[in-house]
């Protein structure tokens, strides 16, 4: 768990050193993206297991004159762990700041759902982050909390950072991805406390 958090705060920290005026990233971009890795749940002993996701990024502009745009993101994953099917999907709305210098810090809510089996909520998702680009380079780094609507699941949060490179002249690029999460003892699945996940992936302009 420390590993995981020292490789979230390393990825975050080298953000603050990255620019560029001809930088492109995931915030104001329309994209598809699919990804998969390795996941673990730990419950006091842990299990490791596997997971796959898509994801799609679609901007919406408030008027010509904003300072800020609007993403609507929808994201599903499924996730093999305990020899248990673990299904999640969402939707989130993203308002972020114009970029800055290479630098464009957003929040976020949303709405999702999430099947632990035998478990399951909704949930309400809130987040914060920014994304630092340089080039075809960019760094997500993020945080949210999640109030779950049903108490056998509990609220949950999330820290994690997802990477992108844009391949040069095409519309494509290569992505990985690594979070935690504390779910703080879920109960109808063995009491799992915390998940990890470390994935990559594809990601398409449209």
């Amino acid at each position: 768990m420390n590993k995981i958090k020292t490789l979230i705060l390393a990825l975050a920290a080298s953000c603050l050193a990255v620019t560029g005026a001809n930088a492109q990233g995931l915030i104001g971009q329309p994209y598809f993206g699919v990804d998969g890795g390795w996941e673990r749940f730990d419950n006091g002993t842990s299990d490791d297991g596997w997971g796959v996701g898509a994801e799609l990024n679609a901007p919406f502009a408030l008027g010509p004159q904003a300072q800020f745009g609007t993403d609507l993101r929808f994201r599903g994953n499924y996730k093999d762990v305990f020899d248990r099917d673990i299904w999640d999907v969402e939707a989130l709305i993203r308002a972020h700041m114009l970029p800055m210098e290479g630098l464009t810090p957003y929040v976020g809510v949303g709405f999702g759902w999430v099947d632990f089996d035998p478990v399951d909520s909704t949930y309400l998702p809130l987040e914060v982050g920014f994304e630092a680009m340089m080039g075809p380079i960019s760094i997500l780094p993020y945080f949210r909390y999640s109030f779950a609507f049903d108490s056998a699941v509990g609220d949950f949060w999330t820290a994690g950072a997802q990477a992108v490179y844009w391949v040069h002249g095409t519309g494509w690029g290569l992505t990985a991805a690594v979070d935690y999460t504390d779910y703080d003892n879920i109960g109808g699945l063995d009491d799992v406390d915390n998940g990890i996940g470390v994935r990559l992936g594809l990601v398409f302009s449209y």
